[in-house]
Parts: structure tokens; sequence; C-alpha cells
């Protein structure tokens, strides 16, 4: 898994590099190769970032959330739908289908991403180097 995690960064590094765009970061495309065979659980993710996105959007007509704040604040976010989501299935709660997220900071990662370069470009950017170190790791390792 290291491995996997230090190809995934290299690549994610090399992407920036040639191609100025943020996959989500440099450790998300990462995260999300790991769970490419879970697609629920990488639409969740997707899902919590969005929300996550209206939430920062709407909160930040009120409160000044620029910066650190912005970063903060959808990591925030992002913890606390994750453990929503998580608490909804713990308590027997209604849920149609296996929706997780892949970890609970990754969907802020992505969401504060999503707010400085667009959503689509970094949604494309994400899953592009993600399915490129999947691609790599079974081919490979």
């Amino acid at each position: 898994m290291f491995e996997i995690a230090a190809l995934g960064i290299l690549i994610s590094s090399f992407f920036v590099e040639f191609t100025g765009l943020y996959p989500g970061g440099i450790v998300v495309p990462v995260w999300i190769s790991f769970y490419v065979d879970q697609p629920y659980r990488v639409m969740g993710t997707v899902m919590i970032a969005l929300i996550c996105l209206g939430s920062y959007k709407f909160l930040r007509r009120y409160l000044f959330l620029y910066g650190r704040r912005r970063f903060v604040i959808m990591v925030l976010l992002s913890t606390f739908l994750s453990l929503l989501i998580r608490q909804l299935d713990i308590y027997g709660g209604f849920k149609p289908v296996e929706l997780e997220t892949v970890g609970w900071i990754i969907p802020g990662l992505l969401a504060n991403t999503m707010e400085r370069q667009g959503i689509l470009v970094t949604l494309v950017s994400t899953f592009a180097v993600a399915l490129t170190v999947k691609l790599i790791t079974v081919l490979i390792l």
C-alpha cells in the first residue's frame, strides 16, 4: 500500500506540473484509486464534496471565509457529514444503498479544490489521475 501511495503522489505531482490543474489535492486521487471498485463510496465522496461546497457558498455570505478559514470549514463540514452518514448506518437508519465516503477529510479536500478551479475540471482531473494510478498498479504490482 505504501508503494501505491508513493506512486500515486508522484503521478499527481507530475499531473499538476504538466497541466497546472489540481486533481483535488495531491493525495485525493490516490485514495480514490483505492476505492475505484466501490462506486457507491466514490459517489458518496463526490456527493459530500458537493454538499460541502454548497454549504460553504451559503456560509460565505454571512461569514468571512477565505484562505485558511475556507479550507478549515470545508474539512470540518466534510468530517461532520461523513460521520453523519456513518451514524445513519450504525443506528439502523434508512440507507437505500451502501453510501459511504473515502475517509472523512477527502471530500473536504475535493470541495476546496472545486471552489478554486471549478467542479467539472476538478472531477475530471481527479478521476483521470485516480484511474491512471489504478491502471498502473494493476499492471505493475
